[in-house]
Formats: structure tokens, C-alpha cells, sequence
């Protein structure tokens, strides 16, 4: 999991919005929505995204560039990984008045994510977290698991002690789709995971590891998060006592929103190691914590 930690405060955020509406209006076939939630294109070709991601701007000073991401994502599409991608543009379905846009073409509530702190050009998001968890499983719903795709999936190192589950779950009729799959891993692990005896396992999101885990590696996953424009970033208090006040940001929250990405990769041992850490611009580390600021 990558996703945008960083996030800019100048005229970038009115060049990643740009891009990122040219980018959407050029993905193929119709989107699939469900009410006022989020967007989804199937079947995007690595060529696309891998254009996309380079042409973001991101912080200055990043060790891992848009370049690098997208390098990595051409160069696991030469060995037959991340070749097809399902592109999502999150909506807020809660969003406030205020807080609805038209965006490529799209009626889209935006995401309120707050900052933990900031500087001249740039702030960091609290907790350093862009992802809602329960995102990073929205394209396993189309994807169904029959005995070849299960057959696949067990050789992954990481579902190696999950084998008979997986293969019966490959026999239930009707057949069931990788996201009803993860959810009920999820469960499963939970249940027989000795450090967690006696805990409620009836989660309703699947763990991000175990989405990664099934995912085939033909399969990425774009999340495009729409951010409202902050206006300030918040207080923080300690047991009472103040640490730091609150800031204006100088920024717009009427403006045009401010894109955030989250990529989720498959699982996959042949995958070329890349560096997503990139001076807390980028971070890898899954947040399991089901809470966001939607």
C-alpha cells in the first residue's frame, strides 16, 4: 500500500486537479457507482496509470518520484503483474453541502482529512493516513474465486497456511467474489490467532494485508481521494494541557480539491523492490485502524 501523506498548499494542488480530471475523462467504458458512493473504472490499462501517477507533482525532495512509482508499475507489467488496474474516485456520500463538487464530470462529496502540521508549501495529514481501510477492497467485489484462480492464489508464499480454506471457498455455490473472501480470512485468522482468544473476529472490513494477500498479481488498485481544502490544522491538547495552537493554512475550503492517491499492489514475490518511504511524503505503512475523518 502507498498512499500520498504530504500534501500541497500552492499552485500544485490546481495542477494535480487538472491532471487528474484529464486523466478520468480519458479512462475507457462507463464507471460503476453505487448511490452517492464512489466511482469505479475496471480494465485501465498499467500504461494509463503509470502516466498518471509520473505526472503528478509531488513534495520536492521525495527519494521515490511519480517517475519511480511509475517505473515500477511498467516494469511489473513487462513480467504480466498490474496489467489490468480498477480505478476508483472516492465520494464522500456524508459530505455537507458545502462540501459537494463537480468533478471530472463526476457529482463527488469531498473527503475531510485534517492536517498534523505544515510549512510554507506543504502539510502532513494526521495520523499520516490518506486510506479509509475499507477502500482498499473495493475492486476484490468483481473479481470471483473459482478453483484456477485459487490455484493461483496458494502458491503466494503468504496464503500458503490458508490453502484448504481457500480451495473450499473456490467450491461454494454460488460462487463467492475476493472481497466476501478477505472478509471472511479476516474472520478466520482472527479466530484461530491465539493472541486474539476471547476477542470479537466479526469485523465487516477485510485486513489490508490479506486484500494484498488475494489480489491477483495482474490486479492494482488506484484510489483518487478528493480533499476539501483545510482551513486550519487543529489544536493539540495533552491531559488537558495545550501543545500546540491552532494554525490558519491560508488555504481555500471552497477552492478545488486537493488530490490524494492510495495505490494497493498486490501481493507478489517476483515484484521489484521500490522504495515508497520517501521523507513521510509517501507511506507504506498499512493503517488497520478502521477510523477516518470521513
Amino acid at each position: 500500500m502507498v498512499q500520498t501523506t504530504q500534501l500541497p498548499k500552492d499552485a500544485r494542488i490546481a495542477a494535480n486537479a487538472a491532471t487528474t480530471e484529464s486523466f478520468i475523462a480519458s479512462l475507457p467504458g462507463t464507471p460503476a457507482r453505487e448511490k452517492e458512493g464512489p466511482i469505479l473504472w475496471r480494465h485501465v490499462p498499467a500504461e494509463t496509470v503509470a502516466d498518471y501517477v509520473r505526472n503528478m507533482e509531488y513534495p520536492p525532495g521525495s527519494r521515490a518520484t511519480g517517475d519511480e512509482l511509475s517505473r515500477f508499475i511498467r516494469t511489473q507489467a513487462t513480467q504480466g503483474e498490474l496489467i489490468h488496474w480498477t480505478v476508483v474516485l472516492i465520494s464522500n456520500s456524508q459530505a455537507a453541502a458545502a462540501q459537494q463538487r463537480t468533478f471530472a464530470g463526476q457529482s463527488v462529496g469531498l473527503v475531510v482529512r485534517s492536517p498534523a502540521s505544515q510549512t510554507a508549501a506543504d502539510y502532513a495529514l494526521r495520523k499520516a493516513n490518506i486510506l479509509s481501510p475499507r477502500d482498499e477492497s473495493l475492486d476484490l467485489s468483481a473479481i470471483t474465486l473459482d478453483p484456477s484462480l485459487a490455484a493461483q492464489l496458494i502458491v503466494k508464499p503468504a496464503l500458503a497456511p490458508d490453502k484448504d480454506f481457500l480451495l473450499n471457498e473456490a467450491t461454494r455455490t454460488p460462487p463467492r467474489d475476493l472481497r466476501s473472501v478477505a472478509l471472511a480470512l479476516t474472520r478466520d485468522r482472527a479466530e484461530n490467532d491465539l493472541e486474539s482468544v476471547g476477542q470479537k473476529s466479526e469485523s465487516d472490513i477485510p485486513n489490508g494485508h490479506i486484500v494484498r494477500e488475494l489480489r491477483p498479481k495482474t490486479h492494482g488498485l488506484l484510489l483518487i481521494y478528493p480533499l476539501q481544502q483545510p482551513d486550519e490544522v487543529p489544536k493539540v491538547e495533552k491531559a488537558g494541557v495545550l501543545i500546540s495552537p491552532a494554525e490558519k493554512t491560508g488555504l481555500d475550503p471552497a477552492g478545488v480539491p486537493i488530490i490524494g492517491l492510495a495505490l494497493s499492489f498486490p501481493d507478489s514475490e517476483t515484484a521489484t523492490r521500490v522504495e515508497y518511504q520517501v521523507n513521510k511524503k509517501w507511506n507504506t505503512a498499512l493503517q488497520e485502524d478502521p477510523s477516518d475523518d470521513d
